[in-house]
C-alpha cells in the first residue's frame, strides 16, 4: 500500500464524523419538529458557520487528533491485567521502572514524531514564495477556498510544534501538566475576551499557566531565550505579563524551548525574579531520541511489541527501529542490551540498515537464554514470555545515553 492511499485515512474519518453528525441533527430535527429542537439547531449552525473555517481546520486536524492519540495511544499486545500486577509486584523496583518507563517513552516517541512534522509544516507555510506572494501553498488554497483571507492563522503550526517540544521535555521529566494548547483551542477563562490566551499549558506542581515561545539558546548563559524585536522579547513579554497579572487572576509565566545538536531545552521563566541575575524558575533539558522504537511499529490495534525467538538455549531479539538523526550514516550508534533484574549481562548488538531506506534499521541480539533469568514473565491467557529488557544507546559528540524500554514477546 503506498503512502498516498494510506493517508486517506485523514479525510475519510473526517469525513464520515462530519456526516454523521449531520445526520443526527437532521433526524433530530425531524423527531422533534413540533418542540424548539430544529430552531436550536439553527441556532448552533448558525454559530458555527460565523467561525473561521482557518482555524477551525487547525483545531479539527492537528490539536484534536494529536490530543487524543497522545491520551490513548497503547500497545496491540493485550495481556492480562495481572500480568502487569506480576511484573510490578515480582521485579520490584525494576517492574516499576520498566511499566513507567513504557508509556512515558511511548508518549515522548508520538510527540517528537508530531513536532518534527509540525516544523516542517511551519517551513512550508513561511517559505519564501508564500511570503512573496502573500498566500499560501496551491493545496491549502484549494481546500480552504475563499475562507483564505491570509495566512496568518496557520502561523499557529509554528507555535504548537514549540509547545510539542516544552511537553516532550516535560514527559521526559515526569513533570504533572496539561497540554492546553491541544485540548482544545487556545483556552480562555470565561471572563476575559477572546482573543485572549490564558496560555499553552499549566504545570501542576508550580500552579503555573506557562506561553510557551520558540528560541535560541544564549552564547554568554546557555539559557533559552528569544528576541524578535522590541517589541517581542523575553523582557518585554514578561513586563506585559506582570502588568496583566490582575486581569488573568492567574500565576503566568513564560517557557521558552531551544534546541542544539543532542538535546531539546525548556526554561519556564516568570514575572516575579529578575532573569538576567537570576536562573529561570525552571531550567530543563531532554536528550533527543535517536531512534524509534515504537512509533514505526504501529498495526491496526495499536503499537506493535518486539519479538523474541527461543531456540535450543539460544535467543535472537530483534528490534525493528527507525533512524531519526539528520544523518544517519554520519555515526554508527552503540547499542547495548540488558535485562531486568539482571544488570550484569550486556550484551552487544549488531545494526542492519534497509538498502533502499537506511533509516529503517534492525537491531539483532544474540545470546545464551541463561542470561534472561528472571527477566520473563509468562502470560497466563497465551502462554508466551514477555521479555523486560532495556536497550542501552550512545550517540553524539558528547556521549549521550538513553536507555529504551523494550517490551519483547516469544514468538
Amino acid at each position: 500500500m503506498s503512502l498516498v492511499s494510506e493517508l486517506d485515512v485523514w479525510s475519510s474519518r473526517f469525513f464520515k464524523s462530519g456526516e454523521l453528525l449531520r445526520r443526527l441533527l437532521e433526524d433530530l430535527t425531524i423527531n422533534y419538529k413540533d418542540t424548539s429542537i430544529p430552531d436550536l439547531v439553527k441556532f448552533v449552525t448558525d454559530a458555527e458557520r460565523t467561525q473561521s473555517y482557518v482555524w477551525t481546520y487547525i483545531d479539527y486536524c492537528f490539536r484534536t487528533p494529536i490530543f487524543r492519540t497522545f491520551q490513548w495511544l497503547d500497545f496491540s499486545l493485550k495481556l492480562n491485567r495481572d500480568l502487569w500486577n506480576l511484573i510490578a509486584k515480582d521485579k520490584g523496583k525494576e517492574g516499576e521502572w520498566f511499566l513507567n518507563s513504557l508509556t512515558i517513552h511511548l508518549l515522548k516517541e508520538y510527540v517528537l514524531v508530531w513536532s518534527r512534522i509540525m516544523v516542517s509544516l511551519d517551513e512550508t507555510m513561511s517559505s519564501s514564495g508564500v511570503k512573496k506572494q502573500g498566500e499560501l501553498p496551491k493545496p491549502i488554497r484549494d481546500v480552504l477556498g475563499s475562507d483564505l483571507v491570509n495566512g496568518a492563522a496557520l502561523a499557529d503550526l509554528k507555535g504548537i510544534a514549540s509547545e510539542l517540544k516544552a511537553f516532550y521535555v516535560l514527559v521526559d521529566k515526569r513533570k504533572p501538566f496539561l497540554p492546553f494548547s491541544i485540548m482544545q483551542s487556545p483556552i480562555i477563562p470565561s471572563y476575559v475576551r477572546p482573543g485572549t490566551s490564558s496560555g499553552d499549558l499549566y504545570l501542576f506542581e508550580e500552579n503555573l499557566v506557562v506561553d510557551v515561545k520558540s528560541g535560541r539558546l544564549d552564547g554568554k548563559t546557555g539559557l533559552p531565550t528569544y528576541y524578535y524585536g522590541k517589541n517581542a522579547n523575553l523582557s518585554k513579554d514578561l513586563k506585559r505579563i506582570s502588568d496583566m497579572h490582575r486581569l488573568y487572576g492567574i500565576r503566568k509565566g513564560i517557557g521558552v524551548v531551544a534546541e542544539d545538536e543532542e538535546y531539546i531545552h525548556l526554561a519556564i521563566y516568570v514575572p516575579w525574579r529578575r532573569w538576567r541575575r537570576e536562573e529561570p524558575l525552571l531550567c530543563l533539558k531532554s536528550p533527543k531520541l535517536p531512534l524509534l522504537v515504537y512509533m514505526n511499529n504501529i498495526k491496526g490495534t495499536g503499537v506493535s511489541h518486539h519479538r523474541v525467538n527461543i531456540e535450543r538455549g539460544k535467543v535472537k531479539l530483534t528490534v525493528n527501529a527507525y533512524d531519526l538523526r539528520e544523518k544517519p550514516h554520519a555515526e554508527e550508534l552503540n547499542i547495548t542490551l540488558s535485562f531486568l533484574n539482571n544488570q550484569g549481562v550486556k550484551i552487544e548488538g549488531r545494526i542492519a540498515r534497509d538498502s533502499e531506506n537506511p533509516r529503517k534499521v534492525a537491531l539483532e541480539f544474540t545470546m545464551d537464554s541463561s542470561n534472561m533469568k528472571n527477566s520473563a514473565v509468562t502470560d497466563s491467557k497465551s502462554g508466551k514470555q514477555v521479555i523486560l529488557a532495556k536497550l542501552l544507546v550512545q550517540y553524539g559528540k558528547g556521549g549521550v545515553e538513553l536507555d529504551y524500554p523494550l517490551l519483547s514477546v516469544t514468538d
